[in-house]
């Protein structure tokens, strides 16, 4: 995968986000995520004609001590800031339209730079803002 079509944001050992660029274009399923992760990111890009099997998910009971979260942007720009988990600022990227970040660890913000729409996917149940720490 070429690194300007798919990026893993790290401080040290730490995974802070994945990002996956609007011009990202491998044929197939691909997973941006190891299996062991709570939750898993993808891209599927399948040519005409491809079928994929009536199937449904089996209900397992799964725990986790993490939270994750995903951001696809539809519409505008984003500049995200990205923090390791002493609070220190590592490094920030611009999101464009197509394009998604996964937020695997430490924390974030964000500053809209262009009236944006944005699909939010995160793990629940969603209790509010007291799940939030803000520093």
């Amino acid at each position: 995968m070429a690194s300007h079509q798919f990026e893993k944001i790290t401080a040290g050992e730490e995974v802070l986000a994945i990002i996956v660029r609007h011009n990202f274009d491998s044929p197939g399923p691909n997973f941006f995520t190891p299996p062991e992760w709570p939750q898993q990111l993808g891209l599927l890009i399948y040519g005409k004609g491809k079928k994929i099997s009536p199937h449904k998910h089996k209900s397992l009971k799964r725990e986790t001590d993490t939270f994750t979260e995903v951001l696809v942007l539809l519409r505008g720009r984003l500049k995200i800031d990205l923090f390791d988990s002493k609070n220190n600022l590592i490094q920030s990227v611009i999101l464009e339209p197509g394009e998604a970040i996964l937020f695997a660890s430490g924390g974030h913000a964000l500053e809209i730079l262009e009236d944006a729409k944005i699909l939010e996917v995160k793990q629940g149940p969603y209790i509010g803002q007291e799940e939030k720490e803000f520093f």
